[in-house]
């Protein structure tokens, strides 16, 4: 199950620019929901940016159960409700 699914939010992931496009219309405003999936999208991209990193320098994978695992501990931690 994908971040944006554990918030609520049914949608086919898109091509990275038309994804984009999506949270900069989307994500328009500063109520708590708003905060919170600009929230999540950050942390979602660092955490791919991260495992790109970990099979590039350190040959590991993980799978992508564990990497939204990750997403999820840590976005709960700041206290987004998923």
């Amino acid at each position: 199950m994908g971040v944006l699914l554990l918030m609520g939010i049914r949608r086919v992931p898109d091509c990275w620019v038309r994804e984009k496009v999506w949270l900069m219309k989307f994500a328009r405003g500063r109520r708590r929901g708003i905060q919170q999936l600009k929230l999540s999208f950050a942390c979602t991209v660092y955490y791919i940016w991260q495992e790109r990193h970990f099979f590039i320098f350190r040959q590991s994978r993980r799978t992508p159960s564990a990497i939204i695992q990750q997403i999820v501990h840590i976005l709960q931690s700041l206290g987004v409700s998923l």
